[in-house]
C-alpha cells in the first residue's frame, strides 16, 4: 500500500498506526469511488503522521482531480476543464493551460516526464516544470 513503514521506536506507534490504517481505508474509499471520504482519511493520515505526506499528498491531488471532474459546465454533461487544471475560468493564455496541464500530469504521474501539451498556435514548443514547481502546485 502507499506509505507503509515502520515506527521509529520513540512512542509514536499508535500514530503511526492509525496513520496506516488511514492510508489503507482512504485507498479503499478511493478505490469504490468514496472520493470525499478518502479525502478526509487522507487528511486525518497525514495528521496522524506527517512522515506520510507524500503518500498522503498523492491521495488527495487524485481526489482533488476527480472532485473537480464531477464539476459540469451549467446544465450540459460536459466537465469543467477549468475546474480540473485548477484555472481561473475562461483562461485565454494558452500557455498558462500548458503549465497548468504539466503540473497536473506531474503532480498524478510523476514518473511521466515527457509530456509535451500541443499549445494551436505553438504546436512544437516544450513546456517544463519542475518538481519543485509541482510540489507548489500540489499544495494549492
Amino acid at each position: 500500500m502507499i506509505g507503509d513503514g515502520d515506527g521509529d521506536g520513540d512512542g509514536s506507534g499508535s500514530r503511526i498506526a492509525e496513520a496506516a490504517q488511514s492510508l489503507t481505508a482512504s485507498e479503499k474509499l478511493l478505490a469504490s469511488g468514496d472520493f470525499e471520504g478518502a479525502k478526509k482519511l487522507a487528511i486525518r493520515a497525514c495528521e496522524a503522521d506527517p512522515s506520510r505526506a507524500d503518500a498522503s499528498d498523492y491521495i488527495l491531488a487524485i481526489t482533488d482531480t476527480l472532485l473537480a471532474g464531477e464539476s459540469k459546465i451549467g446544465d450540459s454533461k460536459l466537465p469543467d476543464w477549468y475546474t480540473v487544471l485548477r484555472l481561473i475560468r475562461l483562461t485565454q493564455n494558452p500557455e498558462h493551460i500548458a503549465v497548468q496541464y504539466r503540473r497536473l500530469t506531474l503532480l498524478l504521474n510523476p514518473t511521466e516526464i515527457n509530456v509535451r501539451p500541443r499549445v494551436k498556435n505553438e504546436p512544437n514548443r516544450k513546456y517544463s516544470v519542475s518538481v519543485a514547481e509541482a510540489r507548489v502546485f500540489r499544495s494549492r
